[in-house]
């Protein structure tokens, strides 16, 4: 079956998520956007002499089984969508690619491998988790957004951390990782919460210099903080979504690009950046690369579609 590559239509997005040196012995056929690999000063004869086909955007649509993205489905790219194709990437249908899978994806009867923190095959009303797929298994990139997400909002905020910076660092996961790892590196005072001690960060809100939030939230929580909680912040507090999850973790909060990535609010500021590990792109798409190589891409396309 034939699989192609679109390159993100974001201006603030670089990473390269399938690399030429990790393409061999891929057994469905392969096709890329002209100057997929531009970000990476990868020509597009690096990939032909690997086996695969340069195609226009256009041509991908037209011609491949499957299309891959690395973020959700642009609404620009809907007229080109065929019936019966299949979308892979993180799509996030049940959150920020809802529009997409309400929408294009009932209509056209299409079919989504999510390759989010549990890899999940949908169709139609089915909604199946794939065995085979490693949870977590781009957890590198995770651990890389936490620290790309505190690096990046505390230099665009012209702030430098030091020994009397309190940070609350939320979550125990890959992102929350990576966010503790930077903080200390710096020497900052920082303490981790997790779910179960939520009350007492809750104790301490007008404490922090900084809060960074690693916890993805699923339908049973609400928020971790809404409205009127966040207005016990002190004031000028760096508020950090590094999940992405705008609206939901920090109740009223919206996405932010990673070009203009701050915004203040209740003399508040707010990060909300669901791109973080583009900042470091070169090594943000290496880990991709061998990632979906080793845990997508063994697999031929069709034992995706077996699921139905």
């Amino acid at each position: 079956m034939k699989i192609g590559f679109i390159k993100p239509q974001s201006k603030c997005e670089r990473r390269v998520v399938l690399l030429p040196q990790d393409i061999g012995g891929i057994n469905d056929e392969l096709y890329f956007e002209q100057d997929f690999g531009a970000n990476m000063e990868i020509d597009d004869n690096e990939y032909i002499r690997r086996g695969a086909r340069i195609r226009s955007r256009e041509e991908i649509f037209t011609t491949c089984d499957a299309i891959f993205n690395l973020k959700p489905v642009e609404e620009s790219d809907y007229p080109l969508i065929r019936k019966h194709q299949t979308f892979l990437g993180w799509l996030q249908p049940l959150t920020t690619g809802r529009e997409f899978y309400e929408t294009i994806f009932l209509e056209k009867e299409l079919s989504i491998i999510d390759t989010d923190i549990i890899t999940t095959f949908y169709h139609k009303d089915k909604i199946t988790p794939v065995q085979w797929v490693k949870k977590y298994f781009t957890w590198d990139n995770s651990v890389l957004a936490g620290y790309a997400s505190l690096y990046h909002a505390t230099l665009t905020h012209g702030l430098m951390i030091h020994p009397q910076t309190r940070i609350a660092v939320l979550g125990t996961g890959n992102v929350a990782q990576g966010a503790f790892q930077f903080a200390t590196q710096l020497g900052a005072r920082v303490r981790m919460f997790y779910r179960q001690t939520m009350d007492d960060f809750k104790k301490t809100l007008d404490l922090w210099d900084i809060i960074v939030s690693g916890i993805r939230l699923d339908d049973t929580v609400e928020h971790i903080l809404n409205e009127e909680e966040q207005m016990q912040l002190k004031k000028g507090c760096l508020v950090i979504d590094a999940t992405g999850d705008a609206g939901r973790t920090f109740e009223g909060t919206h996405f932010s690009e990673l070009c203009d990535p701050i915004y203040e609010y209740e003399g508040k500021f707010y990060y909300v950046v669901n791109n973080t590990p583009s900042l470091f792109y070169r090594s943000a798409s290496e880990i991709l690369s061998q990632s979906f190589r080793l845990h997508i891409f063994n697999h031929r396309l069709q034992d995706f579609l077996n699921l139905l």
